[in-house]
């Protein structure tokens, strides 16, 4: 472990190249342990429907069904089925056997900005971090950016030095090719290479040399982190020839840049964000969510086998070693308003894409009143006698996933152990 921290440190291991290998039929998953896991989180801000994929309400007269859609299984993944989303059965059809369906776990509120927080780290803590962070955080000394955030909310909490995030607008690739001061209302000049690279000498001695004179330990550990990211900046400027960082408005842009930093073993966790109308439909529900999951589910395809062809550092691929998580911070009401559309619901749904799994799985549902079903956690079915899955829950499974004890990091919220079997 130590040859590969100084490996990272040095940065020899960015020269490295991405390949795109051909894939062989997966063998041997299950000796993939959680701590070799990389993760990939695909954000759908808005609130999706879950009535128009992950339920399949039909019997339920108090929720809103398609007349064109029908209930469908593929393995043993129950969902909605509709001739204008042809690329979900086709996605199903090709990963059934990988994923894990959750539905109706609870996130206890129905405001964008709150439930972002709760589904993404199980409180509305100002302090906790996200699953992403915690993920990377955990694994920071073998990985030169161990989250990088290229779409979505990230919520870093004490790991704010091991996240890297891209901004809104491209900020990071204007930061490190230098560009930035070009966005400035007041013109400001740049700096030349020769005096860049002096100034990130003299950064480095102040730094190493106001370590020495810490007042006390929490002095000592801001001034580590900041020698942390310090060394990060260094490492992104490395990468400055080698990767694009621009256009990442664009999922395919985020994806493809999220397997070249995967490939390369330089990140574990990569975080993106998918759009197109949007999700938040609070009018023309049934058009606007029948578009974005087509496009989803289109581009969830493309992205698995975009890791089935790309190389991981080890020489396999990346497809063997990369968990997909596909969330929503919210779903929506089971009957339209008078906008034809639907409002916020605290219930929801989520996506695990596992590659270690040989059987897919439904857990959870939705009862008469559209609330997520109490489930027992060991079995993964309905039990009336236990409690509903909570965001905090599904969060912690996902920290055990990883191999990081959830106990850390959570309030004790027990595993969804059916998922880890």
């Amino acid at each position: 472990m130590t040859s590969r921290r100084r490996f990272l440190k040095n940065g020899v291991a960015l020269a490295g190249a991405s390949g795109a290998g051909l894939w062989t039929p997966r063998t041997g998953l299950a000796s993939v342990s959680g701590a070799d896991l990389k993760f990939i989180f695909v954000l759908n801000f808005g609130g999706w429907d879950q009535s128009r994929v992950w339920a399949p309400e039909f019997d339920n007269h108090f929720v809103d069904m398609e007349r064109e859609a029908t209930k469908s299984l593929i393995g043993n993944i129950e969902f909605v089925d509709h001739p204008e989303r042809p690329s979900v059965r086709e996605f199903f059809t090709d990963f059934h056997q990988e994923c894990v369906a959750v539905n109706g776990y609870l996130v206890h509120a129905v405001a964008h900005s709150t439930c972002l927080r709760i589904t993404m780290t199980g409180s509305t803590s100002q302090d906790r971090a996200d699953w992403g962070a915690i993920i990377g955080g955990s694994a920071a000394a073998d990985y030169a950016l161990p989250q990088v955030v290229l779409g979505g909310a990230s919520f870093p909490g004490r790991f704010g030095a091991y996240i890297t995030s891209t901004g809104t607008g491209d900020q990071l690739g204007s930061l490190i090719d230098g560009t930035i001061h070009e966005m400035s209302d007041v013109p400001v000049g740049g700096f030349d290479s020769q005096l860049e690279q002096i100034m990130d000498v003299a950064l480095a001695e102040r730094l190493a040399a106001a370590q020495t004179t810490a007042t006390h330990g929490r002095d000592s550990e801001l001034k580590r982190l900041h020698q942390v990211a310090l060394e990060r900046a260094q490492i992104l400027k490395g990468l400055q020839e080698e990767l694009d960082w621009t256009g990442l408005s664009a999922f395919n842009r985020q994806r493809n840049l999220a397997m070249e930093l995967l490939s390369r073993g330089v990140t574990r966790v990569a975080s993106l964000r998918f759009k197109h109308n949007g999700w938040d439909t609070h009018t023309h529900n049934s058009v606007h969510q029948t578009e974005d999951y087509e496009k989803l589910f289109e581009a969830l395809s493309e992205l698995k086998n975009q890791l089935r062809q790309t190389t991981a550092p080890d020489g396999g691929s990346l497809a063997d070693q990369t968990v997909v998580v596909v969330f929503s911070e919210m779903g929506r009401t089971p009957r339209p308003n008078v906008n034809e559309g639907k409002d916020h619901w605290p219930y929801t749904s989520m996506l695990i894409i596992d590659p270690r799994r040989t059987e897919g799985r439904t857990i959870g549902g939705y009862d008469d009143y559209y609330y997520g079903y109490p489930v027992n956690l060991e079995s993964g079915e309905i039990d009336e006698n236990a409690d509903v899955i909570t965001a905090e829950g599904m969060g912690a499974t996902l920290l055990a996933m990883a191999d990081i004890d959830p106990e850390e990091f959570t309030s004790g919220s027990s595993t969804l152990d059916a998922i880890l079997d």
